[in-house]
């Protein structure tokens, strides 16, 4: 388990600040904007490793967010649940679910929106679903919205789930987190949210002038609270 917490650990620094899959490979002098920034040497390792890269003017341009879409497919890739991998096959191939109280059907996982995006028609959707990292029924009416920018609660409930973390957060006794912005986090999100800060696989930012540990939503939180995990 730590070798992969720690890579993951290492594309989380990354995704939390960029769209990687939008970069293009670049040119000139290579990453000349990270120079300096607190996740300069993830950046660097993760653009050695092929996960991310840069765009044509040798910049990375590491303020930019990501989207639900481009997050799944990253984690998806970093923990080798590709679409054509034998593990995936295997979960596509025996995902059951309850049917009454002594009988089983099988698991046939949907999401409303999702007919013809990229992730769909590359196979990163199915290959989310019957991982269990992505469950439909987080979503106000299945609906993924996978061009939205991910929240970082988002972040700690898919990558918990990756690491294997579900137990120990469904046990958080419910008490506040150490945020400014707790209010913010949904209730139910709370133990993924402090599992993922305790792994070390979710950084809380600083705020002003609290100077409190800020695990803003994102763009838009308030709206989004509703409809995001």
């Amino acid at each position: 388990m730590k070798p992969m917490r720690q890579m993951v650990c290492a594309l989380l620094a990354v995704t939390l600040l960029i769209p990687a899959a939008a970069a293009s490979p670049g040119s000139g002098n290579p990453l000349w904007d990270v120079q300096g920034h607190w996740a300069q040497k993830e950046i660097q390792e993760a653009v050695a490793a092929g996960w991310v890269d840069g765009y044509p003017d040798g910049s990375f341009q590491p303020e930019k967010t990501i989207t639900r879409a481009e997050f799944t497919k990253l984690l998806l890739d970093a923990i080798h649940l590709t679409p054509d991998s034998e593990t995936v096959a295997w979960m596509t191939e025996t995902a059951t679910t309850k049917d009454g109280r002594y009988s089983e059907k099988k698991y046939v996982p949907i999401l409303n929106d999702m007919d013809g995006h990229w992730l769909t028609t590359q196979g990163w959707t199915d290959a989310a679903l019957y991982s269990g990292m992505v469950v439909p029924d987080d979503y106000n009416g299945k609906n993924f919205r996978p061009e939205k920018e991910i929240a970082r609660y988002e972040i700690a409930l898919m990558t918990d789930r990756a690491l294997g973390l579900v137990y120990p957060a469904n046990q958080y006794a419910g008490e506040d987190l150490p945020f400014a912005d707790n209010a913010e986090i949904l209730d139910w999100m709370k133990g993924y949210v402090h599992e993922a800060v305790q792994a070390g696989i979710l950084r809380a930012t600083l705020t002003t002038p609290s100077s409190q540990p800020d695990l803003h939503p994102g763009r838009g939180g308030g709206d989004d609270s509703a409809d995001a995990p």
